[in-house]
């Protein structure tokens, strides 16, 4: 287990931890079920999930291997712009290179790729935002 464990696992721990497991087991089975039945078995939702409307393309960020494959604890950090077929020159490694944007009405800092500035919320290569973890397929 990542980071280690702080004590041995016991019998009544176990039992407890298999008690835990079900229901959240069952937790899942039932809202899966709920989301199916209300959104996938709509056609009107599902036309707005896969509409353009509500996807926000900005580049993507992540750590990856030799091979380009997604790499979560070491590697070649990595940008992809949005909406690119992936090869050898659509991504490219830019350490160092990103920066944070805070706004007066949030809370949150807003990421973006530092070599083309903070330039708002835009879809496409007009944005400088950028999200990590994407899984690249070429």
């Amino acid at each position: 287990m990542p980071g280690g464990v702080a004590k041995p696992l016991t019998a009544e721990d176990a039992t407890r931890f298999r008690e835990v497991a079900d229901e959240a087991v069952g937790f899942r089975v039932l809202h899966a079920g709920v989301f199916e039945k209300i959104v996938l078995e709509n056609s009107s939702y599902v036309d707005l999930i896969l509409s353009r409307r509500i996807h926000h393309h900005t580049y993507y960020m992540g750590l990856v291997d030799e091979e380009n494959e997604v790499n979560f604890y070491d590697g070649m950090l990595r940008v992809v712009a949005p909406m690119a077929r992936v090869g050898p020159s659509s991504s490219r490694a830019i350490p160092g290179s990103h920066q944070r944007a805070r706004r007066a009405w949030s809370y949150m800092k807003f990421c973006y790729l530092k070599g083309l500035g903070w330039k708002g919320f835009f879809r496409g290569k007009r944005t400088a935002a950028y999200t990590v973890w994407r899984r690249w397929r070429g």
